[in-house]
């Protein structure tokens, strides 16, 4: 993505527009046409092209970083292990004193 505060064009899918957000444009996916008209777009538009580079570089430091992601993951991991009900068979077994 934007790292370099460059303007991303991407096709419009799920995973991109999660990524992407609100900080690039998005085009028809197999559209090469619509790409080339993205890109020509910015090419015209250099304080669109900037304001778009400036929000990717922030949507990547701000939200897509490793710390971001370690911590969603802790967070998923809680949320789920909260739910999970005890299994007396592991809790039988367990190697861990008191269990």
């Amino acid at each position: 993505m934007g790292y370099r505060g460059k303007p991303v064009v991407a096709f419009d899918l799920d995973e991109t527009r999660f990524t992407l957000q609100d900080s690039g444009l998005l085009v028809s996916p197999n559209r090469l046409d619509h790409f080339s008209s993205a890109i020509q777009k910015l090419i015209e538009d250099p304080p669109e092209r900037r304001r778009l580079g400036e929000m990717a570089r922030s949507r990547i430091l701000d939200g897509l970083n490793w710390s971001n992601a370690a911590r969603e993951m802790i967070r998923a991991y809680n949320y789920t292990e909260s739910r999970l009900p005890l299994n007396p068979v592991l809790l039988k077994n367990s190697p861990v004193d008191g269990l």
